[in-house]
């Protein structure tokens, strides 16, 4: 009994997976940026010291891709660029879990790259890969999401520009940024916050999805089209929005002072205003104005609705 009791023990031990088998740390410089691309996870931390860890389960790390240019760190595959670092007729797979990965067909290793140093100003993924950076402390901060590119930022920031397209998922509700300016398109999606009470803005355009908390009473300005969706909530002044082409701004939880809307082409916009508002609404598009309030300024044609609620 105490033989088999010790075999199945010793089963159940070889049974639990683990994590990751082998780690392999390369030579790190000094960098403020770090670019990812291709179907590989990148996780960075802020320290004193720059470093860069790849962790691998069986130990193959053929396919990792590291390159420091300047002040920017780029993290890739080898499978996926050819002899002069380009993309060319690649093609990226990759499962729910991330790591079932193919490169044209074949079958190449999940990583995960730890990377570590003292600053860091931008951050760009693209092509698959997946970015989450913590501890961010900068005046300005850049942060660029695309080709169904996975960010996630958390940090301070002075000031904050989030890029955003071609079904990249960018999640910086996290990122503390006293003023932003918010790009999204192509089914692109962002979240994102903002603190101070200085100028923020928003272009949104072709199927994009935009949401962001004010925690300060912000100045808005607001450009959207091409069935995007925007979301605002929280603190504000003066909110200044334009939507076209079947794109939805709800920002009725945004209690501003004063808006200017105008809406057209079948546009859907809720606002909420509690001293003036203008409003215009043309061929089709829908402006709904809560907050009654006293000033106002309103105007309809083709279709366009304009309604005022208390």
């Amino acid at each position: 009994m105490i033989r088999t009791a010790t075999c199945l023990a010793a089963l159940a031990v070889l049974a639990v997976p683990a994590a990751f088998a082998e780690t392999k740390t390369y030579d790190a410089q000094s960098f403020s940026a770090i670019k990812a691309e291709g179907a590989i996870d990148v996780i960075y931390e802020r320290a004193a010291t720059p470093s860069v860890t790849v962790e691998q389960a069986e130990g193959d790390f053929s396919d990792v891709y590291l390159d420091f240019d300047g002040d920017t760190l780029t993290v890739s595959r080898n499978s996926i660029r050819d002899k002069k670092g380009w993309f060319r007729g690649v093609s990226v797979n990759m499962g729910k879990d991330r790591k079932n990965i193919k490169v044209n067909g074949k079958h190449v290793p999940y990583y995960v790259v730890r990377v570590a140093g003292p600053t860091l100003d931008t951050a760009k993924v693209s092509s698959s890969a997946k970015l989450t950076a913590a501890g961010i402390e900068a005046d300005g901060f850049t942060a660029k999401a695309s080709s169904s590119g996975i960010l996630q930022v958390s940090g301070n920031a002075q000031t904050a520009r989030l890029d955003v397209s071609s079904s990249a998922d960018l999640h910086a509700a996290d990122l503390v940024a006293v003023t932003l300016s918010i790009d999204a398109s192509s089914s692109g999606d962002v979240e994102a916050r903002s603190t101070g009470t200085g100028h923020n803005s928003i272009d949104a355009s072709s199927s994009a999805d935009v949401t962001l908390v004010s925690a300060g009473a912000a100045d808005f300005d607001i450009d959207a089209s091409s069935s995007a969706d925007v979301s605002l909530s929280g603190a504000c002044a003066t909110l200044v929005v334009s939507a076209s082409s079947g794109a939805d701004v709800m920002a009725s939880d945004l209690a501003c002072t004063s808006v200017d809307a105008s809406g057209s082409s079948g546009a859907d916009i809720d606002v909420r205003a509690s001293e003036s508002v203008k409003a215009h609404a043309s061929s089709g598009a829908d402006i709904t104005v809560a907050g009654a309030p006293a000033q106002r300024d309103v105007s309809e044609s083709s279709g366009g609705d304009v309604d005022i609620v208390s």
